[in-house]
């Protein structure tokens, strides 16, 4: 995400002090079902929920740990700066590619990335490669595959420089014994193993420029 600096120390409290940072307290970022890929990442349907009346893309924000407090909806401002483009396979029996992660409009546009010759991976106006994106199947399959979208460095330091922002990250996960023990146990050391135990990994990573 990218977070000013501002709000910084805020999210590494939230992050540090959560047990669990699951139901969208770190937002996902959005999706696109019906939008072509090669339309990405120049067509106004490309993140058509957040251009405005010119078709100009705004910037992706949303609020990571929005919760409401006696009425009032409070979160920490963020920005998402990727976009899923989604595939659903049972349009066509022969497009079968699933989901793939791009930049987001208001960063393609600030850096101006454009896709060339049918390629997932998007180049800077000089024509260098400016993004990659791969995946890695599990062996058992696409269950457990990996997922990574690369942007390059001096294009991340450019965006953070024009939008005054810091660049974080949140790799986080969590640990915690078999439901069904827990379920049918009173044993105290169990129990008391079911407290110790349960806990959260989550971490603020930041870029340094």
């Amino acid at each position: 995400m990218f977070i000013s600096e501002g709000h910084l120390d805020r999210l590494r409290e939230l992050v540090e002090q959560d047990i669990y940072l699951g139901n969208e307290k770190i937002p996902e970022p959005p999706s696109d079902y019906y939008t072509y890929m090669g339309e990405i990442p120049w067509s106004t349907r490309y993140g058509p929920d957040i251009r405005n009346s010119r078709g100009d893309a705004r910037r992706q924000i949303d609020q990571a740990f929005l919760r409401n407090e006696n009425g009032r909806w409070t979160g920490i401002p963020v920005e998402i700066p990727v976009r899923q483009w989604v595939w659903e396979s049972y349009h066509s029996e022969l497009t079968q590619i699933g989901s793939v992660t791009f930049p987001a409009p208001a960063i393609c546009d600030s850096l101006g990335l454009v896709n060339h010759n049918d390629s997932l991976d998007l180049r800077d106006t000089d024509g260098r490669l400016a993004t990659l994106y791969r995946e890695w199947p599990n062996e058992n399959g696409r269950f457990f595959e990996s997922r990574l979208l690369y942007i390059r460095e001096d294009l991340i330091r450019k965006y953070m420089d024009r939008t005054a922002q810091r660049l974080v990250w949140v790799p986080w996960g969590e640990r915690t014994l078999h439901h069904e023990l827990l379920n049918r146990t009173t044993d105290p050391e169990v129990l008391k193993a079911r407290t110790d135990y349960l806990g959260n990994f989550g971490e603020l990573l930041i870029f340094e420029p």
